[in-house]
């Protein structure tokens, strides 16, 4: 047992972090007064060039992404980073202006508001009236209706597939509470996983903080075949009458084979049908940059859940993509990956890039409770520096 200061320190961090309300205001106040940022850059033999300029660390949730959505699109190898160091915020988006094709900047609201009414500080006139996306964003399922209910809302194909993958490996939903159970979990099956998926990019909680917050205020699940524990999941909450946050997830060694199984899609389906039986009234299906190019959005997306800011210090966060430079390259990039972006009104919706040589990726649907209607990004438009008009309503998919 860690002694009661080092617990609460570590609550402390995960509210820091995570916590709405006073936590929340607190880091969003230190953001405030951070007069420096980062500048990393990102370059590769094809594809566009990236700059992110943020606050420390930010750049981990956001240029990985980047960097993977161009290679998929683009191929190469693996890109080279180039970290510039720490700079007042206008001086980083004037260098990086002119060091990349594409500047992302992650700030607060109102730092972002006050970077895009200084006059001349991006080559580009459009840059300044482009979208602005939320930072992180959290998809949201309301568990009512019970759980054949819920799962009718997932397609007949998606649905038929579980069904014949459950009766194939037999998976079993296995709730636990032991230390043990949780040093295995991280172990054996977080910790392998995260650093398959993300290499040196990894981001995740400590083992200390995930044990004396998660596993103490919250619940710890592993899906079974034929009782060997193959997938976990740790959450925050879930008890009755109070929200499950889905946090932590790993499989088994990270071995690539249980992916190909769909093991990691039956924890999300075995956890809606242990929440319809436990009275858990939502579940957050947790965090996510706002592109609907990421994979597991659109897994994610099935389930038609709403889309909703981060509870914690995120939901001020603003990111503001700057598309600097006319290439094919750029508006390749842009076209492959629609984002999800904040209207006048704070209120999320899909935007889909396209011009007249690409369509938009209309089959990279949103698909998500209570959004209003796609909108379509025109790129000729946008680079001809018409940009208040540039987003007009159109039907980019359901």
């Amino acid at each position: 047992m860690s002694p009661p200061v080092t617990a609460g320190w570590q609550r402390f961090r995960y509210a820091w972090e995570n916590g709405p309300g006073l936590p929340a205001r607190l880091h969003a106040a230190a953001d405030r007064l951070a007069v420096r940022c980062d500048v990393t850059l990102s370059r590769a033999a094809e594809g566009p060039s990236f700059a992110y300029v943020g606050l420390p660390r930010s750049e981990h949730h956001v240029l990985p992404f980047l960097e993977q959505q161009r290679s998929r699109e683009f191929g190469g190898p693996d890109p080279v980073r180039e970290v510039l160091g720490r700079r007042p915020w206008t001086a980083a988006l004037r260098e990086a202006a002119h060091s990349a094709d594409m500047v992302f900047a992650g700030c607060g609201e109102g730092r972002l508001r006050a970077l895009r009414a200084t006059p001349g500080l991006l080559p580009d006139t459009h840059s300044a009236t482009g979208p602005v996306l939320p930072f992180r964003l959290h998809l949201i399922l309301p568990v009512e209706g019970g759980s054949a209910a819920m799962l009718r809302r997932v397609s007949g194909n998606e649905r038929r597939q579980f069904t014949k993958q459950l009766a194939e490996h037999g998976w079993q939903w296995e709730p636990a509470t032991g230390r043990d159970d949780f040093d295995y979990f991280y172990q054996r099956m977080h910790l392998p996983t995260m650093h398959g998926r993300h290499g040196e990019d990894t981001r995740s909680l400590s083992e200390r903080m995930a044990r004396e917050v998660l596993l103490r205020d919250g619940r710890l699940f592993f899906v079974t075949r034929q009782g060997e524990r193959v997938a976990g999941l740790l959450c925050h909450g879930g008890q009755p009458g109070r929200p499950l946050t889905m946090r932590l997830l790993g499989v088994l060694d990270g071995a690539p084979e249980h992916y190909r199984t769909g093991v990691v899609k039956a924890v999300y389906y075995l956890c809606v049908d242990w929440a319809c039986a436990n009275s858990v009234p939502v579940i957050d299906m947790s965090g996510t940059e706002p592109f609907l190019s990421k994979g597991i959005v659109q897994f994610k997306r099935r389930f038609h859940p709403r889309v909703a800011l981060p509870p914690g210090h995120h939901a001020r966060r603003r990111l503001w993509p700057a598309a600097l430079r006319d290439t094919a390259e750029v508006r390749a990039f842009l076209v492959a990956n629609p984002f999800l972006a904040l209207g006048e009104d704070g209120a999320p919706s899909a935007v889909y890039p396209y011009d007249r040589d690409r369509p938009a990726r209309k089959d990279l649907r949103a698909g998500f409770a209570g959004l209003p209607e796609d909108r379509l990004l025109d790129l000729d438009e946008l680079f001809a520096r018409t940009a208040p008009a540039a987003v007009t309503a159109g039907a980019a998919g359901d």
